[in-house]
C-alpha cells in the first residue's frame, strides 16, 4: 500500500482521472448556460412580438395597374370578345435620401434584458418618369389615375403614427396595406396624381417613426441611394449586403454612412408584376447585446480544463517539494469548487453585471480554496501562494474574455508561457528515482 501510495505514475493516473471526472460537470454546466440562454432568446422572442420585431423599410417606389387586351380565338378565329389581364408597373426612385436616428431602450422579461429601440426615419428624393415608356406596348393601358406610392415596413406593429406623404408639396395620408405584394407582403400605401408627362420630375419626403428590436434595415430602391443613421447605441453591428461606406463610434453612440448605386443592387429601376427581389440588398445595423452574460459565461467555461489541470498540478509539485500526501479525494473537493465556480458566476450574473459577478465568484472561489489548503497542508505560505496563483489565473481569464479579436494569440502564448515554466523548474527532476514522501526529489548535476 506504501509502494503505491508513493508512486508518482500511480498518483498522476489518478490525478489524470480526477480531472476527466470533473470535466463532466462542467459540460452540464454549459447546459445549463445554454438552457439559460435559450430562455432569453424567448424573452426576446415576446417583447419583438409586442414592440415590433427587426425592422426593413423598403421605399418608396410607385406602383401602377395596367391593363393588356388580348383578342380570343375559337377555331382559329378572331372573336370581338377581348380577354383583359392585369398587373402592375413599379418604379423606383430616380434619388432616395435616408436620414435616420435610433434611439435604443432597455427592456427587461423577468431576469432578462431586451435592446429595443424607436427610430425617426427621413426619406427624401424624387422620381423620374421617362423609363415607363419603354414598357408601355401596344395593347397595354397604364391606368394613372389608380397609381400608389407603396412603402414596405416588415412589422407594422412597430408603428407610432400616422405617415404622412409630401408629394409635389401636397400631403397625402398614407393608409394600411399596400397597392399590391409584388415586392412586400405587408406595409402602407398612398394614392398619388400621376400625370402623363414623359419628362415628369416627382419630389417626395416622408417621416417615418417607427419602433422595433433587435435591428434596422433600409432597400437601396433610388438609383443613387445616400444613408445615413446614428443613435446612442456604443456598440452597433452593421450588417447587410451593402458596406458603409464611413463608419464613427464612441462612448456616446454611432454614425454611419451608406452610398450605393444601382450597379450595386441586383434590380433594376422599373419592371414588371414579381419579376424582382429586392430583399437581398437591405442594409443597416444591428442593436444587439454583442457579448451578453451567457457569451461571456460560455467562454469562461471554455478555460475549465486549465483551471482544474494547473491547480491539481500546484498540489502535485507540493507533494513533491514539500514532501507530504494530498488524498485524491482532497483534489476532488477542492476540484468541486473549481467547478461550482461556473455556477456561481452564471447565477450571480442574471442579478448584477458581469464583472461584478465574475469578481464576486472568483472571490468566493479562491477564498475557500485557499483557506481549505492552509488547513489540510498546516501552511499559510502554500495557502497565500496557491491563491495568489490561482488570483493570477482569474485575472488572466477576465483579460482574454474581454478580447475578441486576439484572445486565441494571448490564451494560446499564455499557455505555452505556463508549460515552459512548467519544463524550466522541473528540467533537473530525477522522475524514475522520485517517490512521494522521498528526500530524494532533485537529483544534482
Amino acid at each position: 500500500m506504501q509502494e503505491i501510495k508513493s508512486n508518482i505514475f500511480i498518483k498522476l493516473g489518478i490525478i489524470g482521472v480526477l480531472i476527466l471526472i470533473l470535466l463532466m460537470p462542467t459540460s452540464f454546466i454549459q447546459k445549463l448556460i445554454d438552457e439559460r440562454q435559450d430562455s432569453r432568446i424567448e424573452a426576446v422572442r415576446e417583447v419583438s412580438l409586442k414592440q415590433g420585431g427587426s425592422q426593413t423599410i423598403t421605399g418608396p417606389y410607385i406602383s401602377i395597374p395596367f391593363t393588356r387586351t388580348v383578342a380570343g380565338k375559337k377555331d382559329g378565329e378572331p372573336l370581338r370578345l377581348q380577354k383583359t389581364k392585369e398587373d402592375f408597373l413599379h418604379l423606383m426612385p430616380e434619388s432616395l435620401e435616408i436620414q435616420s436616428e435610433v434611439i435604443p431602450e432597455k427592456k427587461y422579461r423577468g431576469l432578462f434584458e431586451v435592446v429595443t429601440y424607436r427610430s425617426i426615419s427621413r426619406l427624401k428624393g424624387h422620381f423620374k418618369t421617362e423609363q415607363i415608356e419603354d414598357f408601355i406596348v401596344k395593347n397595354t393601358i397604364l391606368e394613372r389615375e389608380d397609381a400608389h406610392v407603396n412603402i414596405g415596413i416588415s412589422d407594422l406593429k412597430g408603428m407610432q403614427k400616422q405617415i404622412d406623404l409630401n408629394w409635389q408639396g401636397e400631403t397625402v395620408s398614407f393608409e394600411p396595406g399596400l397597392s399590391n405584394q409584388n415586392i412586400n407582403l405587408t406595409g402602407i400605401s398612398a394614392p398619388i396624381k400621376f400625370e402623363e408627362d414623359p419628362n415628369g420630375d416627382f419630389s417626395f419626403d416622408i417621416e417615418i417613426e417607427l419602433k422595433g428590436s433587435n435591428e434596422l434595415l433600409f432597400t437601396p430602391l433610388g438609383k443613387s441611394t445616400q444613408a445615413m443613421m446614428n443613435s446612442s447605441w456604443p456598440d452597433p453591428k452593421l450588417t447587410g449586403s451593402i458596406v458603409s461606406d464611413r463608419v464613427e463610434t464612441s462612448e456616446d453612440g454611432f454614425e454611419a454612412n451608406w452610398n450605393v448605386l444601382n450597379v450595386n443592387r441586383n434590380f433594376p429601376q422599373a419592371w414588371k408584376g414579381r419579376s424582382q427581389s429586392v430583399g437581398e440588398s437591405a442594409f443597416g445595423a444591428e442593436f444587439i447585446i454583442a457579448v451578453d452574460n451567457y457569451t461571456r459565461s460560455t467562454r469562461v467555461a471554455k478555460y475549465s480544463i486549465l483551471f482544474i489541470a494547473l491547480t491539481f498540478i500546484t498540489f502535485f509539485f507540493v507533494e513533491i517539494l514539500r514532501k507530504v500526501f494530498i488524498h485524491p479525494i482532497q483534489y476532488l473537493l477542492v476540484g468541486s469548487a473549481l467547478v461550482i465556480f461556473y455556477t456561481l458566476l452564471l447565477a450571480f450574473s442574471e442579478h448584477v453585471t458581469f464583472n461584478v459577478a465574475y469578481l464576486t465568484s472568483a472571490g468566493l472561489t479562491i477564498g475557500m480554496i485557499s483557506l481549505y489548503t492552509g488547513a489540510i497542508l498546516k501552511s499559510r505560505t502554500v495557502a497565500f501562494l496557491l491563491g495568489a496563483l490561482l488570483t493570477l489565473l482569474y485575472a488572466f481569464i477576465f483579460v482574454i474574455i474581454q478580447m475578441e479579436s486576439f484572445s486565441l494569440l494571448i490564451g494560446s502564448l499564455a499557455i505555452f508561457l505556463i508549460l515552459a515554466i512548467i519544463m524550466f523548474f522541473t528540467r533537473n527532476i530525477d522522475w524514475y528515482e522520485l517517490k512521494l514522501g522521498s528526500e530524494k526529489v532533485i537529483e544534482a548535476k
